[in-house]
Order: C-alpha cells, then structure tokens, then sequence
C-alpha cells in the first residue's frame, strides 16, 4: 500500500516519525524513515590506514582493517519536518511494517 501522510510526530533517536491520513483524520502508527539523498556522511581520517577497496570475487570485506571507528566523524541523518507531506509504503502482509521513502513537494 502506497499514501501520502502528513509528519505529527518524530522520534529522532529512534528515526522514526507518525503521520496523519488527510483522507481519514487518522494517525498511523510508528513509521521508519529511510535515508536518501538528504543525508551526509563526513568521514575524518585519522592517517593510519586506508578504505582502499579489493576486488574479492566472490564476497568479503571491501576493507583490508578490521573493524574500527573514526572519531570526530559524523552521519547527519534526514527526517521529514512536522506537518511535511510523505510518501509512505507499507509491506504486503496483515500489520507490515510501512515507511517513509520520501517527501513529497
């Protein structure tokens, strides 16, 4: 199922937001929000190694370090601002999860 709902709450931490159903008056219930282009990544290097990709033919790791942080770092995640209007899609199934893909302008 595909709607478009208008943003009344947002849980940052979590990523998640509710909508109204302009059609019924109706909120939903907790929606995730998948990221897109509205999202950064700012990665600081740190000078000590490299995420030099390796081709591997047939899976592994894209990096050759095991598995680390990078302090300072940052993800700026996007979520829809309150009363935006959104797509939302729901899975098939009775009581499926839905998300919002987008914003719609």
């Amino acid at each position: 199922m595909v709607q478009i709902g208008v943003i009344s709450d947002i849980d940052k931490a979590k990523r998640m937001v509710r909508v109204i159903w302009p059609a019924s008056g109706e909120t939903s219930g907790w929606l995730y929000v998948l990221q897109h282009f509205g999202a950064e990544l700012d990665i600081i290097p740190d000078a000590e190694h490299t995420h030099q990709i390796t081709d591997t033919h047939g899976g592994g790791s894209a990096s050759v370090e095991p598995e680390h942080n990078h302090p300072g770092s940052t993800v700026t995640i996007w979520l829809p601002k309150i009363n935006e209007a959104v797509l939302v899609i729901y899975l098939p199934v009775d009581g499926g999860d839905g998300f919002v893909i987008g914003r719609v302008t």
